[in-house]
């Protein structure tokens, strides 16, 4: 049996042997019809707590967490309305980490796609390296009580807003 699975950015044809199978496809559910007007409804009047713009300062160093190119996310959409949220808080306070996690740092080619060109001419867009050193912080120790580190940027941050 031939199947198309959506792998990637083109997807991925496959051959799977045999007759006993069963192939399982998502059902589809429409999305919002304001994208975003939903999220500025949720960030300037969330279910609990105070708005978005009121918990951040102005002098306030921002990191906001994206997920890397091998989860999908649109993030290109998403940030543009975190940072009308954020009319007060100055660009130059403000770094995008990328969350690669363990995997390979995404090129500045797909870094501007993740965030979109205009984000990424304007904002700092770092990659998260958990093999360089210089780029984490320790944070404490786990259970086994062997070193934890995070992401620099992501630590010295006052407010962190994490998507995904």
């Amino acid at each position: 049996m031939r199947v198309r699975l959506q792998y990637g950015t083109d997807g991925l044809e496959v051959d799977l042997p045999g007759r006993n199978l069963t192939v399982l496809e998502p059902r589809h559910v429409p999305g919002l019809p304001d994208e975003a007007a939903a999220f500025r409804e949720a960030v300037e009047r969330p279910l609990a707590g105070p708005p978005l713009k009121d918990i951040v300062r102005a002098g306030e160093r921002v990191a906001v967490v994206i997920p890397d190119i091998t989860r999908p996310l649109p993030s290109e959409r998403l940030l543009p309305w975190i940072f009308a949220a954020l009319p007060h808080v100055p660009p130059e306070r403000i770094v995008i980490v990328n969350g690669t996690g363990s995997h390979r740092a995404n090129t500045e080619d797909e870094l501007r796609r993740m965030v979109g060109p205009e984000v990424h001419a304007r904002y700092r867009v770092v990659n998260h390296d958990a093999q360089d050193p210089g780029m984490l912080a320790r944070v404490g120790e786990g259970a086994d009580g062997q070193p934890v580190f995070m992401s620099r940027s992501y630590v010295e941050a006052d407010r962190r807003i994490v998507l995904g």
